[in-house]
This record gives C-alpha cells, sequence and structure tokens, in this order.
C-alpha cells in the first residue's frame, strides 16, 4: 500500500512559501500551506505554484479564498462555530475539493468511546474528511487509534499519533488506512511534535518494512 505523503510548508511570505512548494513537490503528494503566516499572501500564485494538490489550513475567510483559488482540500479546526454551515459553503464554493474537518488533542489520547463520537458528529457536519490527531503517552493509546480508524472504514479519516512515543504511527496508521501523513522537508519544517523529516520518514520506512 502507497503512503500519501503531505509535506506541510509554514512560512512568513509568499516567495519563500513558493520556494519552499517547489522543493517539496519532488516528495510530495499533497502540500499543505499554513496561510495565517504569511503576510503578503498571494493565493492564486500559491496554489498554482504546483501541479500537486493544496491543501489550504487556516482561518474560515481564508480557507473560503483558498477554495475558490482552486485548493483541491482545505483544513478547518472542530471548534469553529456553526461547523455544519461553514463545511456546507466551503463545498458549495469549489465542487472538487475537500473539506477537512480537524480535531486535535495535545494531552492525550481519549477513549475509543470519545472519538467515535467526535468522529461521528464531524462526519455529521458535512466534512469529507476527519482529521483526527491525539497525543500518545503509552501503547494502548496506539491500539485506541487503530480501533477509530477500523470502525470507520469505508469514510475517509486522517490519523496522527502525535509525540515521540506517536511516531512510528506516522507509517503504521497509513498502513492501516489513514488518508495521508504529514512529513515535514527538514527539522526547521516540522509543525507537529513527533513528525518526521523526510530523511528520518525514508529510514523508518525502510526498517517498517523489515518489521
Amino acid at each position: 500500500m502507497k503512503i500519501r505523503v503531505c509535506i506541510p510548508i509554514r512560512e512568513r511570505s509568499s516567495g519563500r512559501a513558493i520556494s519552499f512548494i517547489k522543493k517539496a513537490e519532488k516528495s510530495a503528494d499533497i502540500i499543505e500551506i499554513w496561510l495565517e503566516q504569511i503576510s503578503d499572501i498571494d493565493l492564486k500564485k500559491l496554489i498554482k505554484a504546483s501541479k500537486k494538490p493544496i491543501l489550504a489550513k487556516g482561518g474560515f475567510d481564508l480557507l473560503k479564498q483558498a477554495i475558490s483559488a482552486g485548493a483541491r482540500y482545505v483544513d478547518l479546526d472542530i471548534g469553529e462555530r456553526d461547523l455544519a454551515k461553514k463545511v456546507r459553503l466551503l463545498q458549495t464554493l469549489n465542487r472538487r475539493a475537500e473539506v477537512i474537518v480537524s480535531y486535535h488533542n495535545f494531552q492525550k489520547t481519549p477513549s475509543i468511546d470519545e472519538l467515535v463520537r467526535t468522529a461521528k458528529r464531524v462526519y455529521s457536519a458535512g466534512a469529507d474528511i476527519v482529521k483526527v490527531a491525539t497525543n500518545i503517552k503509552k501503547v494502548s493509546d496506539i491500539s485506541i487509534l487503530l480501533e477509530l480508524l477500523a470502525r470507520m472504514d469505508g469514510k475517509k479519516m486522517i490519523c496522527i499519533g502525535m509525540g515521540e512515543r506517536g511516531r512510528l504511527t506516522r507509517i503504521m496508521l497509513s498502513v492501516a488506512g489513514s488518508f495521508l501523513t504529514y512529513v515535514a522537508l527538514d527539522s526547521r519544517h516540522r509543525t507537529a511534535p513527533g513528525q518526521y523529516t523526510l530523511k528520518e520518514f525514508q529510514k523508518a520506512l525502510i526498517n517498517y518494512s523489515c518489521l
């Protein structure tokens, strides 16, 4: 099974972002752009800078502009007010694009029942893809995320274990069916705890295949 790699770009200017987008497209299947970090944002140039699909991350107003400009995916936080209404609006702006709704828990991995309820609530709000990222503190946390993927079988889900103890899940969960995994260009470009760099990811893939 091929693992879909998403490389995040978090820069403060459009020029620097485009420069790193060019570097990322050699290895990425999808490129994520953190829009709120960019001071001189030019959405059309950013989205057209690569032939690879663009995943736009930011506030709702920026996501509306990004999806209209051609972003293939947009990432909306689960904490947004009127979530279902905003998901529907984004979907009407670009019928080919997909709306990801993200849930992050940087402290722990909640129980399987809590995560299932959260995921079902987000799918009910109309999300095309649900993203669940939790902090891994013990082995049983990994089992919870694997079970979550299994219970959501047939639906698109991004499932990530954060932190050093969750590193291997960034491969394991993709093999189990997670829609994508995030991989940084280098250590400076990490956007979450435990995220592999490209070099680390390539090495980890070899080690994983030997298990």
